[in-house]
C-alpha cells in the first residue's frame, strides 16, 4: 500500500506529544470486519498459498470485486497497527486523547471504534465519509453494510485471532451511511465530537443539512 521511503516519512511524523493525531487516508485502513477478512484471505490466495489454480480465480475475483483496500497489503496494514499500537501505547511520546484515521472512497460512511491488545492511552477510530456519494452497485452496497453483520464480526474475530491480529474494530452505530453526505471534526483541546450529515430538501425545496449521527470521541 505504501513504499518504504513514503512509510519511513508516516512513522516519523505519527507521533504522540499533541492532544490527537489525525492520519489521512484515501480508503479506510478499518472496513467491516467481513470484508476485511475476505481481502486479507484473498490476498493469501493470490500469492500462491491454495496452488496456481486457486491464485488465478483469486486474482480475478480481487478485480472483479475491486478488493484494492489496506486489507489486501497485509504487510503495509500490520505495520500500521503497530504505529497505532507504539503511539497509544506512549512508545512515541505522550499518547494523545486521540488517534483518528480519516478516510473516505468507499460510497458510504461510519465510525467504527478500535480496542487494540494491550494497555493502550489513545482511543483509536476510524472515520469514514464519502461526500457526493456515487452509489455503489446494489451487490457491493449489500456486501459492504453486511460485511458489519454480527455473524461476519463474530467470524472476523475469530480469524483475527488465528492469525494473532492484536486490532479488532466495530462500528459505533447501528448502520452504515449511503447518502450524500459530510461529516464534521471538532476538537478543543483533549475532546473530540464528529457529525455526519446528510442533504436533504426541506418543506421549500431548499437544499439543507440534516443530522444523522453524532458522536463524542472521548
Amino acid at each position: 500500500m505504501v513504499d518504504a521511503d513514503e512509510w519511513s516519512w508516516i512513522s516519523d511524523n505519527a507521533t504522540g506529544g499533541f492532544d490527537h493525531l489525525l492520519i489521512g487516508t484515501s480508503l479506510p485502513l478499518l472496513l467491516g470486519p467481513g470484508m476485511h477478512h475476505i481481502q486479507s484471505w484473498d490476498e493469501r490466495l493470490c500469492s500462491g498459498a491454495w496452488g496456481k489454480s486457486a491464485a488465478r480465480w483469486a486474482e480475478g475475483f480481487r478485480r472483479s470485486e475491486d478488493l484494492d483496500h489496506w486489507a489486501s497489503f497485509h504487510d503495509s496494514f500490520a505495520a500500521m497497527v503497530g504505529l497505532l499500537g507504539d503511539v497509544a501505547s506512549g512508545e512515541k511520546g505522550e499518547p494523545p486523547s486521540t488517534v483518528l484515521i480519516l478516510s473516505g472512497d468507499v460510497h458510504h460512511g461510519y465510525l467504527a471504534e478500535a480496542t487494540l491488545a494491550g494497555s493502550p492511552k489513545s482511543c483509536i477510530y476510524q472515520a469514514v465519509c464519502s461526500p457526493l456519494r456515487n452509489a455503489l452497485p446494489s451487490k457491493k452496497s449489500f456486501l459492504q453494510s453486511h460485511s458489519w453483520a454480527k455473524l461476519a464480526i463474530f467470524a472476523a474475530r475469530l480469524l483475527a485471532r488465528l492469525a494473532g491480529e492484536p486490532l479488532t474494530w466495530r462500528l459505533a452505530h447501528d448502520t452504515t451511511f449511503f447518502d450524500n453526505q459530510i461529516a464534521t471534526l471538532e476538537l478543543e483541546d483533549r475532546s473530540a465530537t464528529i457529525t455526519f450529515e446528510k442533504a436533504v430538501l426541506d418543506a421549500s425545496r431548499e437544499p439543507t443539512l440534516e443530522k444523522l449521527y453524532q458522536y463524542h470521541l472521548t
